[in-house]
């Protein structure tokens, strides 16, 4: 101060506190930028994990599809058999029975509606892409409600196959019986058979629907997560 100096220490001390802010500020920047990498990469391995769900689901869905629309064929061609059949061989009356054996069959996808549950919590999808993550939302409601109605159909389809189907015909035979012609008789005049099949095809039909329409969204959704993730490469 004696000397006249004070100004120049001043301009030297805001010179030091900018140089210590301008560091603080490229430290703090490369961490949020660190961070940013961090949480791209983890959202990365998000959406391709969803990604991978999604497409077992439209394989399921799609093998299901393919299944059930070929028993209910066959089904439609049992029924037309019991109408239009008067002599039946023992092969073709071994088929009926087989296709008999699969009315009940009608259960849904296999899947773990619980597996994102901390992930959607936490925002991590919302804040991906707030629509991406409404219609996901959707599809888990859509396939929970699915999977518990076609449960108790299946449930309904099994209860029919025990009270009508089980006194009536034997299903565990290894070979045909020789008097397969006189079951087959007994059998394709019982309307309570006939009604069971119907409503097996019907039911069946009903989760058709659904799981179509399932299916679409499934698809929707898989486009829409390439989408982002094509965008992330950039």
């Amino acid at each position: 101060m004696e000397q006249n100096k004070t100004g120049k220490y001043f301009k030297y001390a805001i010179g030091e506190i900018v140089l210590v802010v301008i560091g603080i500020l490229i430290a703090l920047s490369i961490n949020n930028w660190n961070e940013k990498q961090l949480q791209h990469s983890k959202d990365f391995e998000f959406l391709e994990s969803l990604k991978s769900e999604l497409v077992i689901d439209t394989i399921s869905l799609s093998t299901k599809i393919r299944n059930y629309t070929r028993l209910n064929n066959e089904l439609n061609i049992t029924l037309i058999s019991l109408d239009t059949i008067v002599n039946i061989n023992g092969e073709h009356y071994q088929k009926i029975i087989d296709e008999l054996g699969y009315m009940e069959t009608l259960t849904p996808i296999g899947k773990n509606l619980q597996k994102n549950d901390i992930a959607l919590a936490n925002g991590t999808l919302s804040r991906i892409d707030q629509s991406l993550n409404d219609r996901f939302l959707e599809y888990l409601e859509i396939t929970k409600s699915n999977n518990e109605i076609i449960s108790k159909l299946g449930i309904t389809l099994q209860q029919v196959s025990i009270q009508y189907l089980t006194p009536t015909i034997d299903m565990q035979k290894d070979t045909i019986s020789t008097n397969f012609q006189t079951e087959f008789n007994n059998f394709r005049y019982n309307r309570s058979i006939r009604n069971s099949l119907v409503k097996s095809i019907r039911y069946r039909n009903i989760h058709l629907t659904r799981m179509k329409a399932q299916l679409k969204n499934a698809n929707g959704l898989i486009v829409s997560i390439d989408s982002l993730l094509i965008n992330s490469k950039k």
